[in-house]
């Protein structure tokens, strides 16, 4: 307690300023979330899986429904809060971990009968500040120099104060809890390696943390355990290396691998996902592709657009000349001249190279669905922006630090100028309007239905593919009546009395127009 008293009083500052970023963070969550006007597809799918019922989709030709009824198959009914078993069931039915669904499911159970964006926003807002906190630790323990703080300052901000982390936070999705649980695993790596030699007991905290980890990030997301395997292998090649506390290496690393075993057996579902579901099959199927780069390319346009303002080739060639500074430092044994400086190398080269494999692991098996495909590398960013940055700040500032001490001044500002320079693709960002899943245009769709609500609303659904009718769900949500035609069985000469005397009609089509004729034969005043 006296050593931490000690540290608070010394790092006031510091605490002070990761302070104020993370009540920017928050700022910038709410100022973007009132923002939200729709919701991506897959949201809605979070909401409905989430619910505690069967998600909806239409299964029933010539059906009413009205608008609030729909909007139930998006909450938790009251008496049906908490209903974990058939959360677990809807995620087993489709391709995807329970963890995230029902941890939603318990926040959407405290108000039921309600249906907020906040309920996704709010915890992936919680899980991004133990993000934050976790990016702070990496790079404040990371690096062992006198601007060690200012470094983990950086690394925050461009974290905290990023269109990319703002997108992962609106998208209600696993994406931010498998970012948190990239970068706690990352932590945990980082500790493995500088504290290489700690105690039995406390080597036994740390694979019950890893062990830990990887269980739940397996049950969040598959691809959430990709930067684990590297942390994973960079620890156990270190000890290869040292050629010491080999037993601890085969222990850890069996235990990593008997967490995710038992998160198969908690989960059996899971095991019919990777091997045999669409999505694990689609990987395969991708990896295995004789061409070496398949759709990286096109993932790397996106990429370029959405999370670097379209300067990636200028932040890689920066980045890469930052590394070249770093490695003529290296070369000239002054930034490994201590155990502590070859750790702090090590555990930088296998962050990267595990960044960056992950990254082409990701543009090889990831669905290209356009701007929507960034959400895939979220996990990943979480920690690849922060590295870049740090690498362009510690190498030209060990540049100019190192080959122009006499100018005192220039030393004093060039790592804020540095700092500056590295947070330009996120004000950029911001100023391109790349903060994802916001939808501003549902906003004029809903006033137009206001406008109309008051008509009875049809829905025809293709029976083939029923869920995309709730693709805008949260517009029939507004409507009194709702009427459900399945394209694939719908006959003409039906008759429905509502239908045959509506004034005007409102529609929506997963069909051929034609179908459009359909409805006019049945109501000649339309």
């Amino acid at each position: 307690m006296p050593e931490m008293k000690i540290w608070l009083r010394k790092h006031k500052y510091f605490i002070g300023i990761c302070i104020l970023m993370a009540v920017i963070h928050i700022g910038l969550i709410f100022a973007y979330g009132m923002q939200k006007e729709g919701f991506h597809e897959d949201e809605l799918f979070s909401f409905t899986t989430s619910s505690g019922i069967k998600y909806f989709t239409p299964k029933e030709n010539y059906i009413w429904k009205t608008g609030y009824q729909i909007q139930q198959e998006f909450m938790v009914v009251e008496g049906e809060e908490f209903s974990f078993g058939e959360v677990i069931q809807n995620q087993a039915e489709d391709v995807h971990p329970p963890l995230f669904y029902l941890v939603l499911n318990v926040v959407m159970s405290l108000l039921p009968n309600h249906f907020y964006k906040w309920f996704g926003i709010g915890i992936n807002l919680l899980f991004s500040l133990i993000t934050y906190v976790a990016v702070l630790y990496f790079f404040y323990r990371l690096d062992k120099s006198g601007q060690n703080t200012t470094y983990a300052l950086i690394a925050g901000a461009v974290y905290a104060i990023s269109p990319v982390t703002i997108s992962n936070i609106m998208l209600v999705r696993m994406y931010a809890l498998s970012s948190m649980w990239t970068m706690l695993y990352a932590c945990l790596f980082l500790v493995l390696i500088q504290d290489y030699y700690c105690s039995k007991k406390r080597f036994g905290v740390y694979i019950v943390s890893g062990a830990l980890i990887c269980y739940l990030a397996f049950l969040t997301h598959y691809f959430a355990l990709l930067l684990p395997f590297f942390f994973t292998l960079g620890y156990c090649i270190y000890a290869l290396l040292q050629k010491k506390n080999i037993l601890r290496m085969l222990c850890y690393g069996i235990s990593m691998v008997a967490a995710i075993a038992l998160a198969i057996v908690t989960y059996p579902a899971s095991w019919q996902h990777i091997f045999h579901g669409y999505r694990g099959e689609g990987v395969f199927d991708s990896l295995s592709s004789p061409e070496l780069f398949g759709t990286t390319k096109n993932f790397l346009g996106i990429l370029n657009e959405y999370m670097f303002a379209s300067m990636l080739p200028i932040c890689a060639i920066i980045t890469f000349l930052a590394l070249v500074v770093g490695l003529a430092k290296v070369l000239q044994f002054k930034a490994i001249s201590t155990v502590g400086g070859k750790k702090m190398l090590y555990c930088l080269t296998v962050s990267l190279i595990g960044c960056v494999l992950t990254t082409y692991f990701l543009t090889r098996s990831a669905l290209l669905v356009g701007e929507a495909s960034c959400r895939f590398f979220y996990p990943v960013m979480v920690l690849f922006l922060p590295l870049m940055a740090y690498c362009v700040c510690k190498g030209f500032y060990g540049l100019i630090k190192d080959g122009l001490t006499k100018n005192e001044k220039l030393v004093q500002y060039a790592l804020p100028v540095l700092a500056l320079i590295v947070m330009i693709p996120a004000i950029v960002g911001f100023v391109q309007g790349n903060v994802l899943f916001l939808y501003k245009d549902s906003a004029e769709k809903k006033a137009m239905i206001q406008e109309y609500q008051q008509y009875p609303a049809i829905m025809v659904f293709d029976s083939n593919a029923p869920y995309r009718s709730w693709y805008v769900a949260d517009q029939l949500w507004l409507f009194s009546q709702v009427f459900y035609l399945d394209s694939q069985h719908f006959q003409a000469e039906f008759q429905d009395a509502t239908i045959q005397s509506a004034e005007k009609l409102v529609v929506y089509v997963d069909a051929p127009p034609e179908y459009l004729e359909k409805l006019k034969i049945m109501n000649p005043k339309l």
